[in-house]
């Protein structure tokens, strides 16, 4: 009787301790359907089901902006006023109360501080481990580099309330519900703004063009207006806004590297060469004899589009940067007009070779491919 006793004393006492929420951290979030970040609340461990465990105590959340930024928490959700029954509708607000300007460890930054109001007391409704809940969304502008200068507060490295420039003031990020015990782990995430994705440049025959394919992620308003940059030999030679195909005369044969900016500075880079026709045989060059490869660089394989007269064949080949040493032939593939991919040798190490297209002319294209493995 005895150890049927202390074994449900263990398993009371088990499921108790369970009921509380133990660990926390905190979640930063872009959201590209309104432009807003929004703050979340994520359980580690435990639950919270009683009145007591949900209710919200002293808390804040801390942030680090660039020193020009304006900051405004547009909406608050959770927890919610007068929710001990779990049938409020009124979220507590999540207010500004601490902000720093330029301290000396951070000169070119503002340090700011968000806390809710427990006046009147305020509910979350039942938690779980695992679950993720969106306390506040706030808006911040202007945004450049991505808002790569936008962040959470790190305890362990930013400035503390005593170092110079801080006027004393507490950034310590804390969370805390039931109770006064410390919830907030130390740990969060952070998901920014999703930089547009290169396709593929490729070069148009019957449009005469280089053409650039660009996905943004399901990027909504907020990232619109693309501009896209083009460089060689380190220097720029033309930028273009919301223009996807350039004329092929704007660009001579070789190596060039593509930055594509949207209106975030979300940035993404792509290298591509203009192939090179060198004639072997003949003086006599097949002017729509053109090819291009995409990525560049690649890893386990890479597409190559070729321009000439449908039907007839080319080989394809990869050497050694010096074209001197055959690593892998492909054999011949008829033109069709469709892209052709090609599946890299497993034994290529990192490096840079060389991707060799002749047509039936004996007439050949050079393409400096960049593998990464």
């Amino acid at each position: 009787m005895k150890n049927l006793f202390i074994l449900a004393f263990v398993l009371v006492f088990g499921q108790a301790v369970k009921a509380q929420v133990s660990e926390v951290s905190y979640k930063l979030k872009y959201n590209q359907d309104n432009c807003l970040f929004d703050c979340y609340l994520v359980i580690e461990e435990g639950n919270a089901l009683t009145t007591r465990d949900r209710a919200q105590f002293n808390s804040q959340i801390s942030f680090v902006a660039p020193l020009e930024t304006m900051v405004t928490v547009v909406e608050s959700y959770m927890p919610i006023r007068d929710n001990q029954r779990l049938d409020g509708n009124v979220p507590t607000t999540w207010d500004i109360i601490n902000i720093v300007d330029a301290p000396d460890a951070l000169p070119e930054s503002k340090v700011f501080s968000i806390t809710p109001s427990i006046m009147p007391a305020a509910f979350y409704n039942e938690l779980n481990e695992g679950d993720e809940v969106k306390l506040f969304s706030m808006s911040v502008s202007p945004m450049s580099d991505c808002a790569s200068g936008f962040r959470l507060y790190k305890n362990e490295s930013d400035p503390r309330s005593d170092a110079d420039g801080m006027h004393r003031a507490d950034f310590t990020n804390a969370f805390t519900m039931g109770g006064v015990e410390q919830k907030y782990d130390g740990k969060y995430e952070v998901i920014m703004p999703a930089a547009p994705v290169i396709d593929k440049v490729y070069f148009d025959e019957i449009e005469e063009k280089v053409q650039v394919s660009i996905s943004q992620n399901d990027a909504s308003f907020c990232q619109e207006g693309l501009v896209m940059e083009f460089f060689k030999d380190g220097r720029m030679i033309g930028d273009y806004k919301d223009v996807y195909a350039m004329k092929a005369s704007d660009f001579a044969s070789g190596e060039y590297k593509l930055v594509v900016s949207d209106a975030l500075g979300c940035q993404s880079e792509a290298t591509f060469t203009v192939g090179e026709q060198v004639a072997t045989g003949t003086n006599d060059l097949n002017a729509n004899f053109t090819s291009s490869i995409y990525p560049n660089p690649a890893h386990e394989n890479v597409n190559l589009i070729v321009n000439g007269q449908r039907g007839s064949e080319i080989d394809v080949k990869i050497s050694d940067i010096n074209g001197s040493s055959i690593l892998k032939s492909f054999g011949k593939f008829e033109l069709t007009g469709a892209e052709q991919e090609i599946n890299l040798p497993t034994g290529l190490t990192s490096g840079v070779y060389t991707l060799i297209v002749t047509n039936d002319n004996n007439e050949q294209i050079t393409h400096k491919l960049f593998i990464v493995k």
